[in-house]
């Protein structure tokens, strides 16, 4: 079906949901000539959508309820180009706001929503960055990734795994790239960095951007680099990443607390070595995300298991703590 209009020098589809809704822009000269736009149906025309944004707005995404993200265009009293979440039936969209910029990063765009309605972007700081953000449907702005000077949250599934860009390193002269990132909004972690980590050392890929991830958190999406050659790439992410499984067997157990052990206080350690908050050690940070995320239908709690295996649960004292890394020293020893 050809999107069609009368009056519209260029007409653009960017989104589209299971039920043929399409979200798209043009620039209509009925109007004023500005790009707005807009949601329709495969038999309506942008002039006669039921949804039409202000000028100089864009539609980015659209889920399978309808709702929509993207920029906002000019308000009536001024330049509002914040993302929004229009949801469908709605009069108008919910103006998303910003990560405090002011000036020039008075500025947001909603890239990404999902079923659940929350939305994932690009956000000016009061800092003067632009960083990636998210939004809980009905709550507030955070970043993905603060004090980054140029990072994008391009898509989130429906389990809240968020995958973007961080261009804060990016620098051709250098021979530094941008790199892709995973991060589980439901806990707040960020599971790789930069996605590059998660892949065999010899594979010869360097990821540069992730564009879009599946509904159902299991595919990744976006372009990079294979020995020289700019590609486009899918990962497969099997079973999802959940914080503390470290072998990948879908449960939070005793085996994983082994590797945690096993990998205890070194540094360059990846998520598959028990360090699950990205910071570059595997230490009792990793280990609270663990016990957080402790398989409850296991025969033992998480801190039975512990006391069983010779370690406890301590207070970071000096004497304590070396108690503790004395028994995830022998756990990890028995594995």
């Amino acid at each position: 079906t050809t999107l069609d209009s009368n009056s519209a020098s260029k007409v653009s589809g960017n989104a589209i949901s299971n039920n043929g809704k399409i979200g798209g822009a043009a620039e209509l000269a009925s109007l004023d000539g500005a790009d707005r736009s807009f949601i329709i149906t495969p038999m309506d025309t942008p002039e006669n959508a039921t949804v039409l944004f202000p000028p100089d707005s864009a539609l980015f995404d659209m889920n399978n309820a309808n709702d929509a993200t993207g920029r906002g265009g000019q308000s009536e009293s001024g330049p509002a180009h914040h993302a929004f979440l229009w949801l469908a039936g709605a009069a108008s969209p919910v103006d998303l706001g910003t990560l405090g910029g002011s000036g020039a990063f008075d500025f947001s765009s909603g890239m990404g929503v999902n079923i659940g309605k929350d939305v994932v972007g690009q956000s000016g700081t009061a800092d003067g960055n632009w960083e990636a953000f998210f939004v809980p449907f009905g709550g507030s702005m955070v970043s993905i990734l603060p004090d980054t000077f140029d990072s994008k949250g391009r898509a989130i599934s429906n389990n809240r795994m968020v995958v973007g860009t961080d261009e804060s390193d990016r620098d051709p002269a250098a021979g530094t790239h941008s790199v892709a990132f995973l991060y589980d909004a439901n806990s707040g972690l960020m599971i790789a960095s930069d996605l590059d980590t998660l892949l065999p050392e010899d594979s010869g890929w360097s990821f540069y951007d992730a564009k879009d991830i599946s509904p159902n958190g299991r595919f990744i999406v976006g372009t990079g680099n294979l020995d020289g050659n700019e590609r486009g790439w899918r990962l497969e992410i099997m079973p999802p990443l959940i914080p503390g499984d470290a072998n990948g067997d879908g449960m939070v157990d005793v085996a994983d607390l082994g590797v945690v052990g096993a990998n205890f206080n070194q540094i360059d350690t990846t998520f598959n070595q028990g360090n699950f908050n990205d910071d570059d050690i595997t230490d009792v940070a990793d280990l609270g995300i663990l016990g957080a995320n402790w398989t409850t239908a296991q025969g033992l709690s998480f801190t039975q298991t512990l006391h069983a295996v010779g370690a406890m649960m301590v207070v970071p004292e000096p004497t304590t703590t070396a108690i503790f890394i004395f028994g995830l020293a022998c756990l990890g020893r028995r594995h």
